[in-house]
């Protein structure tokens, strides 16, 4: 009797000890996953941030460009930008 009681106390560590390792492993793996959605979400907030500075700065530069001619003597020169307002 006392060494079937030992043998269910040794099984029950052995079965434990796996499902403690097993619970670790699917913590890394979700982990894993957290870190790889945090990064692709990173990277996308760049390029919408990189397309939204874009779209607001090259009329800016346009116009950067057009009043330069015109403080320089050239009343011709027009621009042409396409505002969606």
């Amino acid at each position: 009797m006392e060494s079937e009681l030992l043998e269910l106390k040794f099984n029950y560590a052995n079965r434990l000890e796996d499902y403690q390792n097993e619970f670790a492993q699917d913590l890394k793996s979700l982990s894993n996953i957290i870190l790889l959605t945090g990064l692709v979400g990173i990277l996308f907030g760049i390029a919408v941030a990189f397309l939204v500075i874009r779209s607001i700065s090259n009329p800016i530069r346009k116009l950067k460009i057009a009043a330069l001619k015109v403080s320089g003597g050239d009343y011709q020169t027009s621009t042409d930008l396409k505002g969606k307002d």
